[in-house]
């Protein structure tokens, strides 16, 4: 009689993103269904990109997601016929758009350019009439020289029916005014009191 010794060598069972090589240079769509209430997530590379079921694509942490895309292409959101398609952030996260951030320059939204750096307290966003906003100080009030026949481009101020009476919110270098409709007076608070010029009746 001869003994023989007879080996058995068993395979553990692979995902599918073990038994998945795809070389380099091939340009090769994975599609993975899951079954029941079973959740899939794809792995690219060891601690790499996942791809999940539930719509999630997560970089390894520490990374960042970069779209690459050919020069004058667009990265389109597709929300069906109806809409809206939504770009938001969670848990209380706020959202940042930084074009400088990769190496960008200037941030467009539809046609307009907008600036790359804050301005500074109490200016305001104003646009070139090219497409280009730019933050500025406000300096005038209406439009320049209006022919006496214009309907628009006057400095409107608030009015009230009769004389103010409350203490204003202080603002550095501003004094607050009103139009006492009632008596025809022009009111401005001098930081003491209200103090009014009688406007002349035609």
């Amino acid at each position: 009689m001869i003994n023989t010794d007879i080996g058995i060598t068993t395979r553990p069972r692979r995902s599918v993103a073990d038994r998945i090589y795809p070389e380099q240079e091939s340009n090769m769509a994975v599609t993975i269904n899951a079954k029941g209430t079973s959740v899939s997530t794809f792995a690219v590379g060891k601690n790499g990109l996942t791809l999940s079921q539930a719509g999630q694509i997560a970089p390894p942490d520490g990374n960042d997601l970069t779209v690459s895309l050919a020069e004058n292409t667009n990265l389109v959101v597709d929300a069906g016929n109806t809409g809206p398609a939504l770009i938001t952030a969670s848990d209380n996260q706020d959202l940042h758009i930084n074009p400088a951030v990769g190496g960008g320059q200037y941030l467009v939204l539809g046609e307009t350019r907008w600036p790359t750096t804050d301005g500074a307290a109490d200016q305001v966003l104003t646009t070139d009439g090219n497409g280009v906003l730019v933050f500025a100080n406000v300096r005038t009030v209406g439009s320049p020289a209006p022919a006496t026949t214009a309907t628009n481009g006057f400095a409107y101020i608030p009015k009230m029916t009769g004389q103010p009476t409350g203490t204003p919110s202080a603002v550095t270098g501003y004094a607050p005014m009103v139009f006492d409709s009632v008596n025809g007076r022009l009111w401005v608070y001098n930081g003491v009191a209200w103090v009014y010029s009688i406007l002349l009746a035609v």
